[in-house]
């Protein structure tokens, strides 16, 4: 276990680990109960609870907790990961693009939470999580809300499964500062969207927003019976700032007869008349009917066409 902690933070500080407290009487709940004991500082390192676990960590000590991956972690309110340089780790294996074994929700959908996970934090890291929020409370707008500084996430997956007729909500809300996603995915389609609703907004609160962000390998899905439907929308002028890139990502509609499902006529929105800081999309892929008809301060980048609104269009094949 050390090994695979190394390999990911090559320079940490204590480890946590979290069990979900349902599976007592399974055989790796009580193997990990037995060797994870307490540390010579009489510091417990073993948890039921991802808040407690978090709770144990030290701000700028690289401490990392690694979750169990065989069933969901409930908490009992909005997780805010203040602190500094904590890690958080999946025990799937990593590696996956979508259905990450360590999943967390929030346990109670009527709590007053504006998301499953904030993270304000510098140069914390998230690895192999499912994040899920069916929160209906009314001020429970996004899955995570990223507001930190130098943010990892790689192999995540971000849902925001109720308020599918809202467009106020979204599956991630973005005002981070230098944020890297590596193969995440954003949304799902395994419930259909009533409304524009946007995958991934980014939207400034006071000085806070985006900017620097780079997404690698990510994908944008979901199933919705609204043409409208973006993956990526800008909330205003001051919600985005300096450069940021989304590099080999995918904005997918499923088509589902099933739940009326359509494509979408664009897959990402600018805000009209954007004068300030830059989206940079390399090679992307979309089936909606366009990719972006408002561009500004927004560059597509892809083998096709160099027309904004035709780049990384699906083809059918002949």
């Amino acid at each position: 276990m050390l090994n695979m902690v190394a390999s990911q933070v090559p320079t940490f500080g204590r480890i946590f680990v979290v069990m979900d407290p349902d599976d007592t009487d399974e055989e790796n709940y009580q193997r990990m109960q037995e060797v994870i004991d307490v540390d010579p500082n009489g510091q417990l390192r073993f948890f039921t609870s991802l808040e407690s676990a978090y709770a144990a960590t030290e701000s700028n000590n690289n401490d990392v907790i690694l979750l169990d991956a065989n069933s969901t972690h409930e908490i009992a309110a909005m997780l805010t990961v203040a602190k500094n340089r904590v890690h958080f780790i999946g025990m799937d294996g990593g590696e996956r693009l979508t259905q990450q074994g360590a999943k967390l929700n929030l346990a109670t959908a009527a709590t007053d939470a504006a998301a499953t996970v904030t993270v304000t934090g510098t140069r914390c890291s998230f690895r192999n999580i499912k994040f899920q929020n069916s929160g209906t409370h009314t001020n429970s707008v996004s899955c995570v809300i990223g507001a930190g500084e130098g943010t990892l996430y790689k192999n995540c997956t971000f849902q925001k499964l109720s308020d599918l007729g809202e467009t106020g909500v979204s599956d991630y809300e973005c005002r981070d500062d230098s944020a890297t996603f590596l193969d995440c995915e954003f949304g799902f389609d395994t419930l259909a969207q009533t409304a524009a609703r946007p995958t991934l907004r980014i939207k400034a609160s006071g000085s806070t927003l985006m900017k620097n962000c780079k997404f690698r390998g990510c994908t944008f899905v979901a199933a919705s019976t609204s043409a409208d439907k973006v993956h990526v929308t800008l909330e205003n002028t001051s919600s985005i700032a300096f450069y940021n890139t989304m590099e080999d990502c995918n904005f997918i509609n499923s088509i589902v007869s099933s739940m009326s499902a359509i494509a979408a006529t664009v897959a990402v929105a600018s805000y009209a008349s954007s004068v300030q800081g830059s989206l940079h999309f390399i090679n992307p892929m979309t089936n909606a009917a366009s990719f972006s008809t408002t561009s500004d301060q927004w560059t597509i980048y892809g083998s096709e066409t160099a027309a904004a609104a035709t780049t990384g269009l699906a083809v059918t094949p002949s």
